[in-house]
């Protein structure tokens, strides 16, 4: 069943079952502001578990460059081959779809945290900030790797680099019942759920879920067995579709009632310099980024 809201889209999503549906919805916003109203009309409360989304959520990219979900498709293809020939520039070879993922995101990663262009998003971080005051259990999710190799040899140092970054940009994390951790642990997910079958499980770090691209769905089930407790309502602020829709039908079989905010402020920010400038940009930027061997 569709329907249609000002400003928004909306998606509402019904089970057929004996016992009365959770509501899940999913509703577009371009601004903070439009996030604000959505969540006022919703409501929020203490048995309501608020995540936030961490990359063009939490901390948007001042610079465009890395809007990568408003890429063309022609700017897609610069970037992947931008990034097969900087390694094979070096000698390096990919040889599976899982080792492509990890070292494109080890190499974006570096660029992030050296390059300085990542910013606050500050009606993000005031929403964060009134969700902890009201003690709402609030949460980041990311999809992206925690950054150990996949060998298993390493420590998952972007993981603990992510949490240290956002409590350093001022956001928090409230966990119900005064749980407190500080320690990295693995998450518990099917091995049928694992993108490839060499790739690390989900991971959580005092509050910040690195998903290593099993769905963020998936993830948040293995959160909420290992904290054990109860969710009636969910709030999930993300720029991703697929996760919000899958999120949806999560919560419908859990029946959870479920608001998905797709925010889509950094997909307004595209990329406008020819191919060969962009391609230029990517080059450089690789160039200075060293990879394992």
């Amino acid at each position: 069943m569709r329907r249609l809201l000002p400003g928004c889209a909306l998606v509402a999503l019904a089970s057929f079952a004996i016992f009365m549906p959770a509501q899940a919805e999913i509703v577009k916003c371009e601004s903070v502001g439009e996030v604000l109203q959505q969540v006022g009309r919703f409501g929020v409360d203490k048995e309501t578990l608020t995540i936030f989304d961490v990359n063009s959520v939490s901390i948007m990219p001042s610079d465009p460059l890395f809007h990568f979900r408003a890429y063309t498709e022609k700017q897609k293809a610069i970037y992947n081959q931008c990034f097969a020939e900087s390694l094979a520039d070096r000698g390096l070879f990919l040889r599976n779809p899982s080792e492509d993922n990890y070292y494109t995101y080890l190499a974006v990663w570096k660029l992030i945290k050296k390059s300085g262009t990542r910013c606050v998003n500050e009606g993000i971080l005031a929403l964060n900030h009134d969700f902890c005051r009201k003690k709402i259990p609030t949460i980041f999710i990311s999809e992206s790797f925690d950054g150990r190799l996949l060998s298993g040899n390493g420590t998952p140092g972007i993981a603990m680099w992510r949490r240290k970054n956002l409590r350093k940009r001022g956001y928090q994390i409230y966990l119900p019942d005064g749980v407190k951790d500080g320690t990295i642990r693995y998450l518990e997910v099917p091995k049928n759920e694992l993108p490839y079958e060499n790739l690390m499980p989900c991971i959580i770090d005092e509050g910040v879920i690195s998903a290593n691209l099993v769905k963020k769905s998936v993830c948040l089930k293995a959160f909420l067995g290992d904290k054990k407790f109860k969710v009636r309502r969910m709030v999930l602020i993300d720029d991703n579709e697929e996760a919000l829709a899958d999120f949806a039908k999560f919560c419908e079989r859990e029946n959870i009632v479920f608001l998905g905010i797709h925010y889509t402020e950094g997909l307004i920010y595209t990329y406008t310099l020819s191919n060969g400038k962009f391609r230029g940009a990517w080059m450089a930027l690789f160039r200075k980024i060293h990879f394992p061997e």
